[in-house]
């Protein structure tokens, strides 16, 4: 993902970690890892990458002027907990990785990555979660949010291996249940998708709603038809929701509609907002478009076209300058938007920020 002010952009490539320059779309690192997470953090007087290997080892790298060092190896018995059929997944401050294992016991894993100590584990329900990729972590490690059993949500705290709350099933018609709970980045609400209590089984409708993880209560609700996928922006302050070929933006403190954006016919597989909730892009796998939205005006400001097919997570830089498009296949596309202004002024077609 990109690094806090966008500048640069960091993903694996296979057996390699490799590092973007976003000003210009330059290759400035590349490293043979075989990493299975990674992250981009900062510290007081270098930006480090840091990775967790297929060995368990953790390793730290100061992409400016050394070669990766290896910190650590995580603690516990490999052969018993990995089996990488799930990748685990680095906290945004580069602290903590958690790990869901069914190799033995079903059960989730947070170890300290500077020590390498295992701090907790604790048993989980994991009966109908086929796909096991249904977990995240806080920013700052100490919340995890899963699904278990039978695509139930559950918050547990990673320092007191305790669960804070059930939150509930996600609707069975949705194909792809782990993407239906979130939390924001900096850690304060939850956002989850609920099956419709309509007395009618067959309601295509979900209820969304998004929860303070401090207090467990409910702040905002919404009736969905058609529901897809949501995203929270980056200040967490407000929430975009798909549903069919709509976007709709809700400002979380006020639960005020902000705006409703027509998009794809084939409707939206993924979305990102930038750090206020201004900008958002979406894509449709099926239409190979990146379409990016000003949500202030409700305006379509550019559309990108995307060789590649199934094209399943869109991204904004922070800075806004530059958006990423990742396909299943591991293709990736990057577009600077400086460039696409700069084009579009041109003809007068260009946009305000």
């Amino acid at each position: 993902g990109f690094n806090a002010d966008g500048s640069r952009y960091a993903a694996s490539d296979g057996p390699y970690i490799r590092v973007w320059d976003a000003s210009d779309g330059e290759a400035i690192a590349s490293q043979l890892a075989r990493p299975v997470a990674l992250v981009l953090r900062e510290d007081a007087d270098s930006e480090q990458l840091v990775f967790l290997d297929r060995d368990r080892k953790v390793w730290q790298w100061n992409i400016d002027s050394s070669d990766p060092v290896e910190i650590n190896e995580l603690e516990g018995d490999s052969d018993l907990i990995f089996d990488f059929f799930r990748h685990p997944i680095i906290s945004a401050d580069g602290k903590r990785v958690v790990y869901m294992s069914v190799k033995e016991e079903a059960s989730i894993y947070v170890w300290d990555l500077q020590s390498g100590r295992l701090l907790t584990q604790f048993p989980i329900d994991f009966r109908g979660t086929r796909s096991g990729r249904g977990y995240t972590i806080s920013p700052d490690g100490k919340r995890i949010a899963l699904l278990e059993g039978f695509h139930v949500q559950k918050i547990w705290d990673a320092d007191t291996s305790t669960e804070i709350a059930d939150l509930g099933q996600v609707p069975r018609s949705l194909h792809y249940p782990y993407r239906y709970v979130r939390l924001s980045s900096d850690g304060r609400n939850l956002v989850r998708a609920t099956e419709s209590t309509d007395a009618d089984p067959n309601s295509p409708d979900s209820h969304i709603v998004v929860l303070s993880v401090a207090t467990e209560r409910v702040t905002f609700t919404h009736r969905s038809n058609d529901f897809r996928t949501f995203e929270f922006s980056g200040d967490g302050d407000r929430l975009a929701i798909a549903e069919g070929d709509r976007v709709v933006l809700f400002d979380l403190e006020t639960g005020e509609k902000l705006s409703s954006l027509s998009v794809q016919q084939a409707g939206v597989d993924d979305m990102a907002l930038d750090q206020t909730g201004d900008m958002l892009c979406a894509v449709s796998a099926d239409d190979r478009e990146v379409t990016l939205w000003d949500t202030r005006t409700s305006e379509s400001l550019a559309t990108f076209h995307t060789p590649h097919a199934d094209v399943a997570r869109v991204a904004i830089s922070p800075n806004r300058d530059w958006i990423a498009a990742a396909a299943s296949n591991g293709n990736l596309q990057v577009w600077n938007l400086m460039e696409v202004q700069e084009q579009l002024q041109k003809v007068g077609l260009d946009w305000k920020d």
